[in-house]
């Protein structure tokens, strides 16, 4: 059933109800159009055509729209002017949609023409033209009963509530939304210092964005280039062994060509790369073949000059150096499109990474650019679902959208994505934090299935690599395309250097080999350190190691005590470490069960809520890392608690192993079999090398001597 609406009620669209009912009637061409064809929006000037689509056997259907309150002369001279337009500009047109914001009028009045007649009259008109220029073209009308007919439909909800609902998203609101993902993400993002990730470009293909399709295109010119270096002039003279591998190895190329000229960027397009995938593996094949039978015949030169005594030729050789550069550049370029050939068809990737690595400073600055980009970007923070209730419910309280369906805000995505004519990006930002470990397992399956039906919703969601296998389904693994960020791994030079520069620290004369430097957060929270401790320099050695260390405590202390609103003089950052750090210690383990952890840490600030807990706080700045461990009793994982620098952790086992044991002052005997000191005991209790560099040093330190000459011969 029709609905009953008002088109003066329609929301204006850049500032104009005309470009609104035109971008509805674009939306509902695009939403209805045969699956197996291509769609085109039009901008201005447009052929007399809103948009159009290809069919496979390259006909076409075209729309045009008029926001028109009533049918008279003016009006029907208007689309009588787009039809000469669209049949101009579109030779291969066989249907051409007349959507216009009114209904035809027929009265049937003796001696005068209803508005039903003057469309007939039109008709009967526009087809005398297209048959002129050999076309056969079928003119349809879509007034406002057809129309709002096709946006009753409960497909079409979305686009009903975002040009006519109360209620719709804008880039205002997925601009404010942002803006509150970035003060929850807190110093895990800072804008002004990027580092460029080589995988960032996977999200390119992933949005399928036009940067990442203009980028595959590029490839094209050095490969043409080749092409017209004559590389395929390799002899002289018809050769029946040559003649037919050169003509399928240059046809070969060609089709590579072609496959690059008609790489489309439809968002919905399945399988957008594989004809030019298939198109350059097949190029290789033939290169080497041609490669393969130019090294016979000039083996088989060589050994017919030797026999003779005639100093060998390089002219094989030379002629087939061309043909090598193209096959390399056509290789290169098969590698690249084989990399982002399988993301650019999922709607799922699951970023991994550890503790700190800068998943989510990725993210955020992801969402940013996509943005600034005009690319719609939602993002949800993982740290904020709080309960092990209904996710969709948290979901859209998060966004500011109380009171929506789940619905209602996917139709409404759907919008968004259409009106920018690319993929909408929707972010879940570390399923871990929050009540994560209890809200995903048993939920995240059926939060993503309300968006399965949707091919302009495409899901990114960030996980720490430890909780993987516990909160993401099988089958919700096998549907995505994995990414593993590694941190800063391979451009640490880089990020150490952009970084001491932005916090004004003298950049090291040898590289910082140190894996904490890979790591984005421990990185950052150091250098705001030494800035804010007057420091221009990063202190040497191991000792080094441990002022900087302190230096990020001291920083994290500081954060700390203003968002929890405690005493910053306490330290009672290094105090929590300090003691979970000695229950290890007593369990002899580099972890500790979560439960314990949270008693022993938030007994230094006692009776608070967990978001304003200092628990919450030292997860929230990676200091403490919540694992898995395995609990024999109960059956299952279960969560524990490391501090999240392995070299931090090794550090301060050993001073509270070496204050207990040297406590009595009989510094030999703690060495001892079966002693507090054993180093026997110690190296098969704690593996970590770093433990071991530790306990070197600080025995030095606290006795002055060296490790070996205390322990027992």
């Amino acid at each position: 059933m029709p609905l009953d609406l008002d088109w003066n009620s329609i929301h204006p669209l850049n500032g104009s109800k005309r470009d609104a009912f035109e971008e509805l009637c674009t939306q509902l061409a695009q939403a209805d159009r045969p699956a197996d064809t291509r769609f085109e929006r039009k901008g201005t000037p447009d052929s007399g055509v809103e948009a159009y689509v290809v069919h496979p056997d390259q006909t076409e259907w075209a729309w045009q729209a008029k926001y028109f309150q009533s049918m008279d002369e003016s009006q029907w001279k208007q689309i009588d002017k787009s039809v000469k337009a669209a049949l101009h500009g579109h030779p291969r047109l066989v249907r051409f949609m007349v959507c216009v914001s009114c209904n035809l009028p027929d009265g049937r009045v003796s001696k005068q023409k209803s508005g039903r007649d003057r469309w007939n009259d039109r008709v009967s008109t526009w087809t005398q033209m297209a048959r002129k220029k050999r076309m056969a073209v079928e003119f349809v009308w879509a007034g406002s009963h057809e129309l709002l007919a096709q946006l009753a439909r409960p497909e079409h909800a979305g686009l009903l509530n975002f040009f006519f609902g109360g209620r719709h998203l804008d880039d205002a609101w997925l601009q404010a939304r942002l803006m509150e993902a970035h003060q929850s993400a807190g110093p895990r993002y800072t804008p002004e210092l990027n580092i460029r990730l080589s995988l960032a470009e996977q999200f390119h293909a992933l949005g399928r964005t036009r940067q990442f399709f203009a980028g595959i295109q590029s490839k094209a010119t050095d490969i043409k280039e080749r092409l017209r270096s004559h590389v395929f002039s390799i002899i002289r003279g018809p050769d029946p062994a040559i003649d037919p591998l050169t003509a399928s190895a240059r046809a070969a190329c060609n089709a590579a060509l072609s496959a690059f000229v008609s790489l489309l960027d439809d968002p919905l397009l399945a399988a957008p790369l594989d004809k030019l995938h298939a198109s350059l593996r097949e190029a290789v094949v033939e290169i080497d073949a041609l490669l393969s039978e130019l090294w016979k015949l000039a083996d088989a030169a060589k050994a017919a000059q030797a026999a003779a005594g005639t100093s060998p030729s390089a002219i094989a050789d030379h002629a087939s150096h061309g043909l090598r550069e193209l096959r390399s550049r056509l290789a290169d370029t098969y590698d690249v499109v084989s990399k982002h050939r399988d993301i650019v068809d999922r709607k799922l990737l699951i970023l991994t990474g550890e503790a700190g690595s800068g998943k989510t400073h990725l993210l955020c600055d992801l969402a940013q650019q996509r943005l600034d980009a005009g690319l719609p970007t939602v993002v949800l923070m993982g740290q904020r679902f709080l309960e092990a209730g209904d996710p969709w419910t948290q979901a859209l309280q998060q966004l500011d959208l109380q009171g929506w369906s789940a619905q209602e805000f996917v139709g409404a995505l759907e919008v968004l994505a259409r009106l920018a004519g690319r993929r909408l990006l929707l972010i879940i930002d570390a399923l871990n934090e929050g009540a994560g470990a209890r809200l995903w397992r048993e939920q995240l399956a059926p939060f993503l299935g309300r968006m399965d039906a949707s091919p302009w919703i495409t899901i990114v969601i960030s996980v720490r690599s430890s909780y993987v296998d516990d909160l993401v389904p099988k089958q919700v693994a096998g549907a995505a395309f994995h990414l593993e960020h590694r941190g800063f791994d391979n451009v640490e030079f880089d990020a150490t250097r952009t970084f001491f520069e932005h916090y004004g620290i003298d950049l090291p004369s040898t590289p910082l080999l140190a894996p904490e430097f890979r790591n984005p957060l421990y990185l950052k929270t150091l250098c705001k350190g030494l800035r804010d401790a007057g420091k221009t320099r990063l202190p040497r050695g191991f000792h080094g190691v441990v002022s900087a260390f302190n230096l990020y405590l001291s920083g994290v202390n500081t954060r700390l005590a203003v968002d929890l609103d405690f005493d910053g003089r306490m330290e009672l950052v290094a105090k929590a470490l300090d003691c979970v750090a000695r229950r290890m210690v007593a369990a002899k383990r580099s972890w500790l069960p979560f439960a314990e952890s949270q008693q022993v840490v938030d007994a230094l600030l006692a009776d608070r809520t967990y978001s304003r807990s200092l628990m919450a706080g030292l997860l929230g700045e990676g200091l403490l890392v919540e694992e898995r461990y395995w609990d024999k009793a109960a059956n299952q994982h279960a969560p524990a608690i490391i501090i999240g620098y392995e070299r931090l952790s090794d550090y301060l086992c050993v001073r509270a192993i070496l204050e207990d044991a040297l406590a009595a002052g009989d510094v030999r005997s703690a060495f001892k079999r079966g002693g507090p000191l054993d180093l026997r005991a110690l190296s098969e209790e704690w593996r970590s090398p770093g433990f071991h560099e530790a306990l070197h040093i600080l025995v030095v330190e606290k006795t002055g001597k060296e490790l070996l000459a205390l322990v027992p011969v």
